[in-house]
């Protein structure tokens, strides 16, 4: 998506996790913005400590006229939709990734957890605390190995 009625600048530094997630994510939801490393632009860099008091906080995001220090991916597709038109097609695609919609996978993943918890409940209901523990803690790596599943498939890579 390429909103062109608003435009939008990350300031990053290679090496900044956040900013990796950031952009990754931003590039993701189909996001193209301006993307200036502060490490190789003295004025870009100078701007962001001006903005963060000093510092050379990143990514430091700015969406049309709206300053974002260290913002999440939400928070900034959120104030593209804000200041897009409402019922232009870009408006659109950002309200539809801002407000997205469990997937199959997601629903697995939550039934998952639901059906372990009721298993470990019904284990320390019947006196075996060991077992309960055990399930407990399948849960937790199921939970987290489909986290990762799920991230590494949907994660860009960056240039």
């Amino acid at each position: 998506m390429n909103i062109d009625t608003v435009p939008i600048t990350v300031f990053w530094r290679p090496g900044c996790v956040w900013c990796a997630r950031l952009r990754s994510g931003l590039l993701a939801a189909g996001v193209h913005a301006r993307e200036i490393n502060i490490w190789q632009d003295e004025k870009a860099a100078e701007a962001v400590r001006m903005i963060a008091n000093g510092n050379e906080t990143v990514p430091t995001v700015t969406v049309g006229t709206t300053i974002l220090v260290n913002p999440s991916v939400k928070t900034v597709l959120a104030e593209i939709s804000r200041q897009t038109p409402v019922g232009s097609s870009a408006a659109h695609v950002v309200e539809s990734v801002v407000t997205k919609k469990r997937d199959a996978f997601d629903v697995t993943r939550w039934l998952l957890v639901a059906l372990f918890v009721a298993l470990s409940f019904l284990a320390e209901g019947l006196g075996q605390f060991a077992l309960s523990w055990a399930i407990d803690a399948v849960n937790v790596a199921v939970f987290f190995f489909m986290r990762a599943v799920r991230n590494s498939r949907s994660a860009p890579t960056l240039q």
